[in-house]
């Protein structure tokens, strides 16, 4: 492989802060169009040290990611040794540049805020296909041509299956009226949270946490939390990463302050879910509490609308109250 990572050092910290490096290196950094890159990433840090796992959903710039491997932890002289790959592409030609891939850690075992070291960019040029700049490109062939009778046939069948649908429906439409039925069922359309919070409690009420299941728990609590920000922001939550989706709602004019609320537990999720990170009670509750306070605090309110009619009395016009919803009159 041809490593072209630099390595990023940060000092000891405070007299007491432990060692961490961080360097990134691709196996080639010429390709064409389409060719697929491993994007390798290691860091080797103190035993004592915490870090926060990168994710599958990393940011590495206009690259796709197409695959995410994990290799199991080393140790050497009280250094652990952790390593992540990446298998990228990209669909134009160009120079393109992997951004720096930041690193999350403690530096002591009392710290709560965490820092940041970063590996160095690195260059990638893609190349088209075409090598020769003089090649010429043709056209696509046309259609190929369909035979007159086909169409004569096609019409015919076609216009058959019509009829035949149509006697069909008829047929119901007559027979569901003569009976007193409805003919078409009126769907009741529940509001966004509402769903959300029945679905939390049916996985609260499930044993997957007792049982030691917390990626299939994490994956059900970040799918209605999802889920949820489609129906009630109508963004492609489910579709996209947790950055994709913290930015989606700033596009919505969600506050910083309900994006903080969830980007936590979205997060969690993906260590959870993608670097097999066990999470502890307090997490997992804490996790639940911001789930059900972020769907609480940004539903929908429905407030009953009083409309006032006016009444003709001779020359003059008067208003006439309409009662409201609950029986009283507006005001």
């Amino acid at each position: 492989m041809v490593f072209l990572g630099v390595s990023a050092l940060v000092s000891w910290l405070f007299a007491q802060s432990p060692l961490i490096e961080v360097s990134a290196g691709v196996d080639k950094s010429v390709i064409t169009v389409g060719d697929r890159v491993t994007y390798t990433l290691v860091i080797n840090r103190a035993k004592e040290l915490r870090i926060r796992t990168p994710g599958k959903g990393t940011n590495l710039g206009q690259f796709e990611i197409k695959d995410y491997r994990i290799h199991p932890q080393k140790e050497k002289d009280n250094v652990i040794i952790e390593q992540y790959d990446y298998v990228i592409s990209v669909y134009d030609t160009g120079r393109f540049v992997i951004p720096p891939f930041p690193i999350a850690f403690l530096p002591t075992d009392t710290s709560t805020q965490y820092r940041f070291i970063s590996s160095q960019p690195i260059e990638i040029y893609v190349r088209s296909v075409v090598n020769d700049e003089n090649a010429e490109i043709r056209d696509i062939k046309p259609p190929f041509q369909v035979p007159r009778d086909f169409w004569f046939w096609a019409m015919i069948i076609g216009g058959a299956i019509f009829l035949l649908t149509l006697a069909g429906f008829l047929f119901w439409y007559f027979k569901r009226s003569k009976k007193g039925e409805p003919v078409f069922r009126k769907e009741v359309i529940r509001p966004a949270h509402e769903i959300a919070l029945e679905a939390l409690q049916q996985l609260l009420q499930t044993n997957w946490l007792a049982d030691g299941q917390y990626k299939r728990f994490y994956e059900a609590l970040s799918a209605i939390l999802r889920r949820y920000l489609e129906q009630r922001f109508y963004v492609q939550a489910m579709e996209e990463t947790t950055r994709e989706i913290l930015d989606s709602l700033n596009e919505v004019n969600v506050g910083a302050r309900h994006r903080n609320l969830i980007q936590e537990v979205l997060e969690l999720s993906d260590l959870v879910k993608f670097a097999k990170y066990i999470p502890d009670g307090k997490e997992t509750q804490r996790a639940i509490q911001q789930t059900r306070d972020f769907i609480e605090q940004t539903r929908l309110v429905f407030k009953p609308v009083e409309r006032v009619e006016k009444v003709e009395v001779g020359a003059a016009s008067l208003s006439s109250p309409k009662p409201s919803v609950d029986g009283k009159p507006g005001e």
